[in-house]
């Protein structure tokens, strides 16, 4: 009986899950959550990275004897930079670093968002890989020379594990340099940034044993002989592959933590103007499935939102205290309440309070302030649902289907009240759950390398079967009067 690590990487915590199969049944243990932040340091935005690397090696050393194998996949975009002797010349920048605008405005005087899109097939966002490359290369250019090999987040922690250097496709998939039909490096994009070939690693794809930590950049894990695998590196193509809609043309899916990544699986990827102007972004998932889908700002700051009121003394706010906050405030006033557009570049921004954003908006419109503290969860929730039913409209028109089920994953299936109320507002079925859906895609390929399970896609139906998924029907009694 093997068992797997899967480590999980979020843009606020990180997660460390051990799975095993024993009895014809899934079996999980969690060995590390963390939360972690953004730092301020030489005037950028950057992640703990000693911290984030500590605390995967000291998971893997104190439970050596029971891991047989590891993987990690995180949020996309972000990387690491390696000088000619294989070290990391510093420490990640953020994707919420406002810098990366300037690489994003020197990017669209060589090539327009349209040429970008059709090149890529990624929706130019100023956080992509590719500006905040630009970026860097303009404030930081000492550091950029000494630049050898540009590794994306997981497979830079990849790296450090097993000594491997590596890139896998759906990571890159996020980054604007890939070619999302080729699954290769743009040649044309590097060459119109001046961005030599030799930067970027040979990438290769998901489910493969990458190396051993015998091998490690990490002294404590070379008396160890754990083998690394290669999971799907971004963490919404790893969890996008357990539901329903990487198997039925007829579902969504719905990726929904910080961020909300909401759309289909195609058989090619929508390169056209419209697409582009309808905000949609192709990336891959499994086996370089084509998966068209929104970015859209998610539960991050409902997030915020909920750290402030417990830092100003009102206790832990559990998803079940939010969800009767809010769910009081549709008693009180039942309907559709005030709506925020979360697209608007304060609401994603870190130095703004959450409170102090969505008032702002509403006092530029001449908006009423909610009266209550729960208001402001229900102004979120209806605010995301709103967003959900746009996008909804927008992959429909570029897919010519009509969608009828929506699998949703991540941490906003912890709250019912959201779930009824995407459900009612967008007409269609919901199924909820697993909440860990990222670290489930990220246990299978590792079990499926393993040869602890017959195939990936076989285990995903049984851990689906084994999960108790909720349905919600728009018109069905509700808990909540929406």
């Amino acid at each position: 009986m093997k068992k797997v690590l899967a480590i999980d990487m979020g843009a606020t915590s990180i997660r460390g899950i051990l799975s095993w199969i024993e009895g014809e049944r899934f079996h999980f243990k969690e060995l590390l959550r963390l939360k972690h932040r953004i730092v301020e340091k030489d005037g950028r935005k950057r992640w703990e990275w000693d911290r984030i690397l500590s605390s995967i090696r000291d998971t893997i050393v104190q439970h050596q004897e029971e891991i047989s194998s590891v993987g990690i996949d995180s949020w996309g975009v972000d990387f690491g930079l390696l000088d000619e002797g294989g070290e990391l010349i510093v420490e990640p920048i953020s994707y919420r670093d406002e810098r990366h605008i300037e690489g994003y405005r020197e990017a669209l005087l060589r090539m327009d968002q349209e040429e970008l899109f059709r090149k890529s097939g990624a929706e130019p966002m100023p956080i992509n890989t590719l500006f905040q490359l630009l970026s860097l290369r303009k404030i930081e250019p000492e550091q950029f020379k000494r630049a050898r090999r540009i590794l994306m987040l997981p497979d830079l922690l990849l790296y450090f594990l097993s000594g491997e250097i590596s890139g896998e496709r759906t990571i890159w998939s996020t980054s604007q340099l890939l070619d999302i039909e080729s699954g290769e490096i743009s040649a044309e994009i590097a060459e119109r940034f001046s961005l030599p070939p030799s930067l970027f690693p040979e990438l290769r794809e998901a489910g493969t044993v990458l190396g051993s930590t015998k091998n490690s950049r990490i002294p404590e894990l070379r008396t160890l002989d754990i083998p690394v695998i290669s999971v799907m590196g971004h963490d919404t193509a790893s969890a996008i592959f357990i539901t329903e809609a990487a198997r039925r043309e007829d579902t969504l899916f719905l990726s929904c933590g910080t961020w909300s990544l909401m759309g289909a699986r195609l058989e090619h990827s929508d390169r056209s103007r419209e697409a582009c102007r309808l905000g949609l972004t192709n990336e891959l998932g499994y086996r370089d499935s084509k998966l068209l889908f929104q970015n859209i700002t998610g539960l991050y700051l409902l997030e915020k939102y909920k750290a402030e009121r417990e830092e100003d003394g009102a206790g832990k706010l559990s998803y079940e205290r939010i969800t009767e906050e809010a769910a009081e405030s549709f008693r009180k006033r039942p309907g559709r309440g005030v709506l925020v557009d979360l697209s608007d570049p304060r609401f994603g921004a870190g130095e703004r309070g959450a409170k102090e954003s969505i008032d702002s908006w509403l006092l530029e419109r001449g908006e009423a302030l909610p009266e209550e503290e729960g208001a402001y969860f229900r102004l979120i929730y209806e605010s995301l649902t709103e967003k959900y039913r746009s996008c909804r409209e927008a992959v429909e028109k570029r897919s010519g289907r009509r969608y009828e089920r929506l699998h949703m994953i991540g941490g906003g299936t912890c709250s019912p009240l959201l779930c009824e109320l995407i459900a009612e507002r967008l007409g269609l079925e919901l199924l909820a759950g697993p909440v860990e859906a990222s670290a489930l895609g990220n246990i299978l390929l590792q079990l499926q390398a393993l040869g602890e399970i017959e195939s990936a896609e076989q285990g995903a139906l049984r851990i689906l079967a084994e999960s108790g998924m909720r349905h919600y029907r728009p018109g069905e009694k509700r808990s909540f009067q929406l």
